[in-house]
């Protein structure tokens, strides 16, 4: 008990010391510019004295007046006012600035000075020692056992009665004096009704309580005479008073009766007094108290009052606050009036939705605590409609402290926790929907619905952990619940765009609500195909989305379609990610014989066709639609994209056509399943160039040759160097000679290089198509010599004549090269031609001739050496000659 009783009169003694500086500043400003207006105005006096006495009287008489006493208390006014008014030449006041002169100044801080120090602080330090004194009287009277407790109470009471009498007999005469008085009153009175109630227990805890909302109640009605301080004190000493009585018996219900009657008469009084720092200092006081009742005295159906009390406390400063005019200044905080009635709804506000929200969790999510957090959240609707400027944050809160009490909401029946959330959705969606016609700020109530919607709707989809239900209007057929929810919210969605125009002119605000509405519509039919499609449906779902967001650019003047379909695409992409990463997987995998295991799990492609194909149709056909537009660049992307898509279905055909009924992630490639893909990657690179160049589409030029150069990459990596046939025992290329693996591999991409040429003739990158060519031609040859004296593995020894073979047709393929590349004027050949014919020569000099003996070593040299001196000829008669 003592500790309460020493924290009590500490708080008492501080705010007495303290709180009179409060305005400290702005009444030393005060003063200052009443003692610089006095001296203006005798200033002023003597002007118009001298002016007087310096003009000469009129001519002509002027009529008798009738003779008046001049004021007893202002003589010198009195004396001056006659030339003032009947001066010909008016003294304008406002217009004559008089700068105060050095002397001035250091005049003006020295009376600052003794202001403070030699009249402000020793008024204000008597008025504590008054305090002390009555507090110390008390105290002695206690130890000593003079009298007994009753009177003490009295002698305290009559000890105040007369500090406030004596503040009321000072007042606007002394108003320091008076202040200090007044509140060293208000304190003792407090200590003296604290003192009887809580610590000699003479009266009943009500009476206390009662006496110090008296007391309370005076200290506002003094404020009026002596100012804001004392209105600090009564206010402070107000949301004391049930701590300072600490009565066990009170209940909760009346507890937040009291707090809330205090917190509104103060409000409105300080709203009429114009004190509208103390509102930043009322504002908390009154919340604090929501905080220490919700978690600290609140227990069992209690929690409702809690609510009850935020929703009025944000009805009094929504109240309060109207109605204030905007530009009045907030005491030294550099606010004006409408900031502060911002801030302090701003405050109470968002306060009262989220502690109503925990009110509600704590109270068991009781349908009365809901209710209310229910109408809560429709009077932030209501707030923001009627004044968007002040209270646009207030929907949005409300938003998110419901979502947080749903989301936390364990052990909840079903059905009512969806009920809650319909309400909500209904709440939002509807209001927003209506509004959006009827507002000033169409946009703000569009967002605010479709968000809303958004939300709500994942959420609930999140609560119902994917049971997601059905509803059945004959026993054989049934729709998917949520799925339906979905596609009714973009119907308005849809609905809604399509009154935009009729209701808004301005073109800038139409194309704004155009994009949130086609922006809430898309999004829906998305996640509604996204929760009950199976995902081998949902890119074709979303590929015909993005194909009908297309079609509308065509349609209407939409500008935010064309994002809308970007988003589409990167939608599509996220559902096909697992694909595009099974197909790095491979590559990897085929590459460096290198497995994730994090891959295993992901899903293949059962209908490559269907999944894959008919997305990539659909992405063509959005494309030329889009062209319609003139968006190059959209278009160049979906047709990458649809080319991307139809190369993976390709993939995927081939291997399911080559490995049936089994898991083609690993299976490694055989030498005719790999040739036949990279015959695939050359033939749809051809088709790319050709539709790339008849229709003028650079991105599917550019395609064609990316897929060009996979096809030589797969070519040189796989078939020429690690699975190279010639040393690789594991590759067949068949019996049957020609028609086997090796034409297929190597014989097949010479023609689609040189159809390929034809069409890239003058690209920067056909030198090395062409030299690609020419080394696909010699292992062409070389292999397919080597098929016909070894069959279906090219692996194993090799004898004379094998050996004479490559020497005669490399020979002649040289030859050959040297004619072509002559004809064509192809230097490329030409140089071909004699790396071949040297490496010819090589061979027979230091491989053939070891191994010839007699005539045939004879023909062989006689043979390369007539060759050798024909090229020599021929160099000379149809290249040099020609370029001499």
């Amino acid at each position: 008990m003592e500790f309460i009783i020493a924290l009590g009169l500490g708080l008492l003694i501080l705010i007495t010391f303290f709180m009179p500086w409060f305005h400290a500043r702005r009444l030393s400003v005060i003063e200052e510019r009443l003692e610089n207006l006095s001296s203006r105005i005798d200033q002023l006096a003597q002007k118009a004295v001298y002016d007087s006495a310096a003009k000469p009287e009129p001519v002509t008489k002027p009529e008798p007046q009738p003779v008046a006493e001049p004021p007893v208390a202002m003589p010198a006014i009195a004396t001056v006012q006659p030339a003032v008014i009947y001066n010909e030449e008016p003294i304008a006041l406002a217009t004559e600035p008089v700068m105060p002169t050095a002397t001035a100044a250091q005049s003006s801080k020295r009376d600052s000075f003794e202001l403070n120090f030699g009249a402000k602080l020793p008024v204000w330090i008597g008025g504590i020692a008054m305090a002390f004194a009555g507090f110390y009287l008390v105290s002695y009277s206690i130890e000593m056992d003079l009298i007994g407790p009753g009177l003490q109470v009295i002698l305290g009471l009559l000890f105040g009665a007369g500090l406030l009498g004596a503040a009321y007999r000072f007042g606007p005469e002394q108003a320091k004096i008076g202040q200090s008085l007044a509140g060293a009153g208000i304190a003792v009175l407090y200590c003296a009704v604290f003192v009887a109630s809580s610590y000699y227990k003479i009266i009943p805890p009500l009476l206390g309580f009662s006496g110090m909302t008296a007391i309370t109640a005076l200290a506002v009605i003094m404020a009026i005479r002596h100012g804001a301080p004392i209105a600090i004190m009564g206010m402070l000493g107000g949301f004391l008073t049930p701590l300072l009585v600490g009565s066990n018996s009170g209940s909760t219900p009346l507890l937040l009766a009291y707090i809330y009657v205090l917190f509104t008469a103060l409000f409105w009084f300080l709203r009429h007094m114009q004190w509208w720092s103390l509102l930043l200092l009322l504002t908390p006081l009154g919340l604090l108290w929501a905080i220490g009742v919700l978690f600290f005295i609140a227990k069992g159906g209690e929690f409702i009052f809690v609510s009850l009390f935020l929703i009025a406390l944000c009805i009094t400063a929504i109240k309060g606050t109207r109605g204030i005019a905007a530009d009045l200044p907030v005491g030294s905080f550099g606010l004006n009036t409408e900031q502060l009635s911002r801030y302090i709804n701003l405050a109470i506000l968002g306060a009262a939705a989220v502690l109503t929200g925990i009110a509600t969790a704590e109270s068991g999510y009781g349908m009365l605590e809901r209710s209310l957090m229910l109408l809560l959240t429709a009077g932030t609707v209501a707030l923001a409609w009627f004044d968007k400027r002040n209270f646009a944050f207030a929907p949005w809160l409300a938003l998110i402290v419901n979502l947080f009490m749903l989301i936390s909401w364990q052990n909840a029946d079903g059905d009512t926790r969806m009920l809650t959330l319909a309400v909500l959705a209904a709440l939002y969606g509807g209001a927003g929907s209506w509004l959006v016609w009827r507002s000033a700020a169409p946009l703000f109530w569009a967002l605010l619905s479709s968000i809303a919607l958004g939300l709500l709707y994942l959420l609930g989809i999140a609560l119902e952990d994917h049971n997601f239900p059905r509803i059945a209007i004959w026993p054989y057929i049934s729709f998917p619940f949520w799925g339906m929810v979905a596609f009714l919210i973009a119907d308005l969605m849809v609905h809604q765009a399509r009154r935009v125009r009729r209701y808004i002119s301005d073109e800038a605000e139409v194309q704004k609500l155009l994009a949130v509405f086609a922006a809430a519509a898309t999004g829906f039919i998305a996640i509604g195909l996204t929760v009950e499609l199976k995902r081998e449906f949902l890119s074709i779902a979303l590929a015909a989305e993005l194909l009908a967001l297309a079609y509308l650019t065509t349609r209407v003047r939409v500008e935010a379609l064309r994002a809308l379909v970007v988003v589409m695409g990167f939608a599509f992409a996220i559902v096909l990610l697992p694909q595009l990463v099974l197909i790095m997987q491979l590559g990897a995998y085929s590459l460096f014989e290198a497995r994730l295991p994090l891959l295993d799990s992901l899903p293949m492609v059962r209908w490559p066709a269907f999944q894959l194909g008919l997305p990539a149709a659909m992405f063509i056909a959005a494309s030329l639609y889009l062209r319609r537009a003139k968006d190059d660049k959209l278009v160049a992307a979906l047709e990458l994209a649809a080319i991307t898509l139809i190369g993976l279905m390709g993939y995927y055909m081939m291997r399911h056509f080559m490995h049936p009924n089994e898991d083609v992630l690993f299976k490694k490639a055989g030498f005719i399943e790999r040739g036949t893909f990279t015959n695939i990657l050359f033939v749809f690179s051809l088709a790319c160039f050709y539709i790339g160049q008849r229709w003028i589409r650079t991105a599917v030029v550019q395609a064609g040759m990316v897929l060009s150069l996979i096809g030589l990459f797969r070519l040189g990596w796989f078939d020429l160097l690690i699975h190279n046939p010639l040393f690789s025992r594991s590759q067949h290329v068949g019996f049957t000679p020609l028609f086997n693996g090796v034409t297929l591999t190597y014989g097949l991409p010479i023609i689609w290089l040189h159809l390929i040429l034809r069409h890239a003739a003058a690209a920067p990158w056909s030198k090395l198509l062409r030299g690609a060519q020419m080394v696909l031609v010699f292992a062409f040859i070389s292999l397919t010599i080597r098929q016909l004296y070894h069959g279906n593995k090219l692996t194993g020894g090799i004898d004379n004549a094998e050996m004479y073979t490559y020497s005669i047709v490399w020979l002649l393929f040289g030859l050959g090269l040297l004619v072509l590349g002559t004809r064509k004027n192809d230097r490329t050949m030409r140089i071909a031609s004699l790396v071949l014919v040297t490496l010819t020569v090589g061979k027979v000099f230091l491989i053939d001739a070891a191994e010839l003996r007699g005539l045939w070593r004879v023909i062989s040299f006689f043979g390369l050496g007539l060759s050798l001196m024909g090229i020599s000829w021929f160099y000379n008669r149809f290249i040099f000659k020609r370029n001499s």
